[in-house]
């Protein structure tokens, strides 16, 4: 089970058709994000966090100050902001 659930994970990551995603979107590491929340707390910062996950597990897995919109809704949300330049941060 376990060298399984290992080979889809490795399957996932060398994938090439997440290559062009990481190409276009730039990813940060989680220490760019606690500075980036700190940034926005002080005022120095505007972007919004976007919670990803289903809305049963985004309520016991949020980071405070993110707005839940489940992967799957996102194409017909409009909990995005309109301003097509703000910065939107996804989990």
């Amino acid at each position: 089970m376990k060298r399984g659930l290992l080979f889809c994970l490795a399957l996932l990551i060398l994938s090439p058709a997440a290559a062009p995603c990481l190409e276009r979107f730039p990813v940060i590491s989680t220490m760019e994000l606690v500075t980036l929340l700190a940034e926005r707390e002080a005022g120095a910062a505007d972007f919004v966090l976007v919670n990803t996950l289903d809305r049963i597990i985004a309520d016991d897995a949020t980071i405070p100050g993110s707005i839940n919109i489940p992967v799957h809704t996102i194409p017909t949300t409009d909990a995005l902001p309109e301003d097509m330049s703000k910065y939107l941060v996804f989990y």
